[in-house]
């Protein structure tokens, strides 16, 4: 009997391949799979692009894989599938199922371009790394069997054909000897190549109302918000499209603080206030500026003194003000490199004229949307700023799954819950303040007595603002602890999360109810209480996908 030993494996990033059914990156899985056996000490990259700014110009790159290694440096690795690869008077082409295919450019130039600006973007954002460091390259041909050099350029040692693929142990020492790199890079040198370098992997959750014990959930990425982080990293101008909890919010937060550091003046805007606040407060990288449109625009027009007069009605926040935003840009001198815009589906279609008159280059520099049109709250529909294949999120990766079934019909067939089972969201009925106010008291002490769960972390959301001091009242009768809950109407709380929330719905305006609702239910991650009417819970479920949920009635 054959024993089989467990050796330890790279770290490859990220841990699986994101298109498993694309038979066009066939080649690509192939050397994924052949580069996971290498041992730990290697770091292995997939799929990697970049957009940086060298002494003032637009840098943008990208590579197949990259390997990383803290004694023999960094190598840049491209992949050409096919079964015959050559050159014909300097035309190189493919053959793939019998038809041959001419490539625009040698793939070994292409990985030497591609290594020259990714040492470059490395020397700009990481300390320490030195522009003078080598590093190396080469080409793997994953369903081609090469004997000799192709050309000068396509040295043999530097070429890694189906042969090779198959024993890396043997022919990867060969590739080492032939560029003779040696580092001594330390583990925390290796760390900071590797935030710069990979597609990002994990993405701190921060925009819960606070996380338990003040710990930051993490929310490791899906295939589809990978395949999100891969097109933002590649194109200029994007849209990624999305439901609830879908993480578009904590992309545009990744994708804006990652440009910042590379060097970009960055915009990170949003519509709601609460959401802006919060994303202002906890930005600490002096290259972006965070906030709501409109809070950004009001502190750009008042220290231009551009600010508009008279009084502040729809007409002067929707169009007034973004045009004295414009203006007290050119007054400042204020320009940005990129511009990452959350919840887009709320944005008047006169902001888009305006940010894209302080971008540095209005055709060129970096414009990214996220939005989602079932919570356009605000606003009847919304126009997209520029004509793109939107990129679409579809796993629900905040809700547990039971919460999730309670809007499951709003969020879209195409929507999937990838989260764990919890407890049954719990619907109370009620309609006279006497008995919200009852239900409300009943369901935070259960919050914060049974479950234990911080106060911070509890949100009570409202949609008539005339049950904000009915909530407050009854969070003062609770005790000290409680005034922390956080107390908030539906619509300024879009955007935002907490572990356990009570959502107070009566009083709908016309055509109120399934936007609303949609936002309301999805702000709770893992305990929901809902407090309503008779008339309200039957069109729950009407939208539910279940009805499976504890019902208590204090009519």
């Amino acid at each position: 009997m054959k024993v089989m030993h467990n050796l330890p494996m790279a770290q490859v990033i990220p841990n699986s391949f994101p298109f498993p059914d694309d038979p066009e990156r066939w080649a690509e899985l192939q050397v994924f799979r052949a580069f996971s056996t290498l041992d730990d000490a290697w770091i292995v990259f997939y799929s990697v692009a970049w957009q940086a700014l060298h002494n003032g110009r637009q840098r943008d790159g990208e590579c197949d894989f990259v390997l990383l290694h803290p004694r023999h440096g960094l190598y840049a690795v491209e992949v050409k599938g096919g079964s015959e690869i050559g050159v014909i008077d300097g035309q190189w082409y493919t053959t793939k199922r019998g038809r041959r295919i001419s490539l625009r450019e040698s793939p070994f130039s292409q990985a030497v371009k591609s290594k020259n600006i990714l040492k470059d973007y490395l020397a700009d954002t990481v300390p320490g790394f030195r522009p003078e460091q080598p590093i190396g390259h080469f080409v793997v041909f994953p369903s081609h069997t090469q004997i000799g050099d192709l050309t000068p350029e396509a040295r043999r040692e530097i070429i890694c054909d189906d042969n090779d693929l198959a024993n890396l142990g043997k022919w990867l020492p060969l590739l080492l000897a032939y560029w003779d790199i040696s580092v001594n890079y330390s583990s925390e040198f290796v760390e900071a190549i590797k935030r710069r370098i990979a597609p990002t992997a994990m993405l701190n959750n921060s925009l819960s109302v606070r996380v338990r014990n003040s710990e930051r959930a993490l929310i490791e990425l899906t295939h589809g918000q990978y395949r999100a982080m891969d097109q933002l990293r590649r194109q200029r101008r994007t849209l990624i499209t999305g439901g609830a909890g879908t993480g578009k919010t904590l992309l545009a937060k990744s994708r804006a603080a990652n440009l910042a550091i590379a060097g970009f003046r960055t915009l990170l805007v949003c519509f709601n206030r609460p959401l802006g606040d919060l994303l202002s407060s906890e930005n600490t990288i002096n290259n972006l500026t965070a906030g709501s449109f409109h809070s950004v625009c009001m502190n750009i027009a008042e220290r231009a003194k551009t600010l508009p007069e008279g009084d502040r009605n729809q007409f002067w926040w929707d169009i007034e003000l973004p045009i004295a935003f414009q203006v007290g840009a050119e007054v400042l001198g204020i320009k940005y490199d990129a511009i990452i815009v959350d919840e887009g589906q709320d944005f008047h279609p006169e902001w888009w004229t305006s940010l894209f008159d302080v971008l540095s280059d209005r055709d060129d520099a970096i414009f990214g949307v996220f939005a989602d049109s079932n919570q356009n709250i605000y606003r009847d529909s919304w126009t997209k700023p520029y004509d793109v294949d939107p990129i679409e999120l579809n796993v629900n990766c905040r809700n547990t799954i039971e919460i999730a079934a309670r809007f499951a019909k709003l969020a879209g067939s195409t929507t999937e819950t990838r989260g764990a089972h919890g407890v049954v969201p719990t619907v109370k009925t009620a309609s006279t303040d006497t008995q919200i106010a009852k239900a409300i008291r009943s369901s935070v002490g259960m919050f914060l007595d049974d479950a234990r769960v911080g106060p911070e972390d509890i949100a009570i959301l409202i949609n008539r603002r005339s049950d904000y001091d009915l909530a407050l009242s009854v969070l003062g009768g609770i005790g000290p602890s409680a005034k922390k809950v956080v107390v908030e109407t539906i619509q300024r709380f879009k955007g935002l999360e907490a572990s356990a929330a009570v959502v107070v719905l009566r009083d709908f305006g016309q055509n109120e109810f399934e936007p609303l609702v949609y936002v309301a239910l999805s702000r709770a991650r893992s305990m929901l209480h809902i407090v309503c009417s008779e008339d309200v819970r039957l069109q729950l479920d009407e939208i539910a996908e279940t009805g499976n949920d504890d019902r208590i009635n204090l009519d």
